[in-house]
């Protein structure tokens, strides 16, 4: 077995030793949920490269020392270059260079430096990471994923590089770059940021460990399921059950990666070491699969000091600039639709007294292939929390689907006293107190009025749902009261998507809700409760969500997608143009018609209720 730099056998963990904790963690399971800025035009290559984790550091087992003192410089930094050019590498004098161009962590086995390696256009060139032999490792043949034509996956040159000292006792860190040759990011892909994932080959496609492989899971699961498998392949409505390499969560199946963002211009904006999961649920089936990105002090990099959304400001004014994870998404459910629905919803919402995730389009290359259009989307998390809302992260509790997210696991008895309100009496004045005191009454109006507005079909109490408290009352800041404040996220199967009776105009989603959701039919019972969120939805209605407001940012969206469509339907052999426009004219039909009806269920509940309590 051929030895890493760092000691360790080359494959799916020889980045950083550290992360070999992972592994340690929890697999296959329930859903899971830096550099500083550095513009490459005004620094010196070295400055922007990577530095990982060396692995001396962190293990006894290593067999090179890695230097702090010594290093590759590599002739120009990341960006994109509109002719071909010659990159030459250097080393202290005497050391052997060891290269590759395939994402994979050099090691002794690598090509040796020895001449400039000649950079030119790769339109064209064959694929690798989505060839045909690599797309049958990474999905079932029944999911009919298409392999693209070599001219219609752009492609980048990925370089990693590392130096050995004549004595083979110590090497550099190794030092990633990328190089996209025959044009530029903002001309072809102006208005969406620019990112490229490096990650080693094996732990993308490995049989055993790769994330996005089939893999051993699934070949396990065929052998001891049978006949029960053949049904769930055959049935595209159930290949959420499949089990799967690219289907597991957990920590450990998280990887270790290099990312390069390239924010708004062509040249390098943060390059930072960070561990990548696929993320999705039902949407992991698709050809174009999800990532969450989290930086950890394992991989050298505990957060990325990056504003990636500059007009998102804490609760202290300043702009948010930290990040300890963020997600990589494909819209979801409406992933070969319309793609955006999610962050949309996300943004009429922004005004409301609910936390919403902000996103923004992003074109991804894995290993220097493009991957297609995503959005870049924050994740919340308790730095989140402590950034938005001045609360502590350390006295933060989150919930997600019923479970601690963020927090002690005795935290859960928190959440349960909240459910425990479910069974009493709200309509009791002294119960109602009692659950002021724990509950951030208009934060929960306003987290159902949404998701019912909307006709979510995809969500209800344990399911796409997340809310956070402090967990010790301080009022330091006003959040830090110790009541429940709820998280709105994962409302892509809404507004008519599919054309699906359940997601249209005309469905009563409130009393839908409270059969779904015992909580909020408790909280209904109360006459306060109840009026305040017959308000809220008129002002829904004539407001965040009216007919105008929702027709404006559809189409807005839509304007700005269309330009993205032919690439990504030939990379990925979806969006259909007919299925993004009739999904279009379907989410521009509800806007229209859905403030009328939603007003008029919610008033006909209320009376009932009113008439109930006489």
């Amino acid at each position: 077995m051929k030895k890493g730099f760092f000691g360790l056998a080359a494959g799916p963990a020889i980045i950083c030793l550290a992360a070999l904790s992972l592994l340690l963690m929890a697999g296959c399971g329930a859903e899971d949920s830096g550099a500083a800025e550095t513009p490459a035009a005004e620094t010196s290559a070295a400055e922007t490269s990577v530095v990982e984790t060396p692995a001396a550091e962190t293990s006894a087992a290593a067999e090179r020392t890695v230097s702090a003192d010594a290093e590759v410089v590599f002739s120009e930094n990341s960006g994109s270059f509109r002719q071909g050019f010659d990159l030459t590498l250097s080393g202290p004098e005497g050391w052997t260079i060891y290269y590759t161009t395939d994402g994979s962590v050099p090691d002794d086995s690598s090509e040796v430096y020895e001449a400039p390696i000649t950079l030119d256009d790769l339109s064209g060139a064959p694929n690798r990471l989505c060839s045909a032999e690599n797309i049958a490792l990474m999905y079932p043949e029944e999911l009919e994923c298409e392999v693209p034509e070599p001219e219609n996956v752009a492609k980048a040159h990925v370089i990693r590089a590392a130096a050995v000292s004549p004595d083979g006792s110590t090497c550099t860190p190794v030092a990633t770059h990328t190089y996209f040759v025959g044009g530029t990011y903002t001309e072809l892909y102006g208005g969406a940021a620019v990112m490229q994932i490096i990650a080693d080959p094996d732990d993308l496609l490995d049989y055993e460990t790769g994330i996005l492989a089939t893999g051993a899971v699934y070949d396990e699961w065929l052998r001891t399921e049978g006949e029960e498998a053949e049904q769930i392949l055959a049935n595209k409505g159930r290949w959420v059950e499949i089990e799967a390499n690219y289907m597991c969560h957990g920590r450990s199946w998280e990887r270790p990666c290099v990312i390069e963002l390239f924010d708004g211009s062509d040249s390098l904006t943060v390059s930072s070491p960070a561990g990548i999961r696929v993320r999705g649920g039902f949407s992991r089936s698709f050809a174009q699969r999800g990532l969450n990105v989290y930086f950890r002090e394992a991989y050298g990099a505990e957060t990325m000091e990056h504003p990636l959304f500059p007009d998102r400001t804490g609760y202290d004014g300043a702009t948010v600039s930290r990040y300890e994870s963020f997600s990589l998404r494909n819209g979801g459910n409406s992933a070969k639709y319309s793609m955006f629905r999610d962050a949309m919803i996300a943004d009429l919402a922004s005004g409301l007294d609910v936390m919403t995730l902000r996103a923004r389009p992003c074109v991804l290359f894995l290993n220097g292939e493009f991957w297609g259009l995503l959005r870049i989307r924050e994740k919340y998390s308790a730095l989140m929390v402590e950034d938005l809302c001045g609360v502590p992260a350390e006295n933060v509790v989150i919930i997600k689907e019923g479970e601690v997210d963020e927090g002690e696991d005795e935290d859960l008895a928190l959440y349960e006293e909240l459910l425990s309100f479910a069974d009493r009496d709200l309509s009791d004045p002294a119960v109602w107190e009692e659950f002021t005191d724990i509950v951030d009454v208009d934060s929960m109006i306003d987290y159902y009025a949404v998701e019912t507005y909307i006709c979510n079909h995809d969500w209800y109490q344990d399911k796409n749902q997340q809310l956070w408290r402090a967990r010790v009352p301080d009022g330091t800041v006003p959040e830090e009261d110790g009541r429940w404040r709820w998280m709105l996220y994962d409302t892509d199967f809404s507004l008519w998507l599919y054309r699906f009776e359940e997601t249209s105009a005309d469905v009563d989603s409130v009393s839908r809700a409270m059969q779904m959701d015992p909580l909020f039919a408790s909280a209904m019972r109360s006459r306060e409760f109840r009026h305040a969120f017959l308000d809220r939805v008129r002002d829904l209605a004539e407001r965040d969500f009216s007919t105008e407001r929702m027709t404006a940012a559809i189409e807005e969206y839509a304007a700005f997608y269309r330009p993205f469509l032919d690439m990504q339907f030939a990379r990925l052999g979806y969006p259909l143009r007919v299925d993004f426009e009739t999904d279009i004219a379907g989410m521009l039909s509800f806007a229209q018609h859905r403030p009328e009806q939603m007003t008029a269920f919610t008033e006909e509940i209320t009376a009932a209720l009113d008439a109930e309590e006489e």
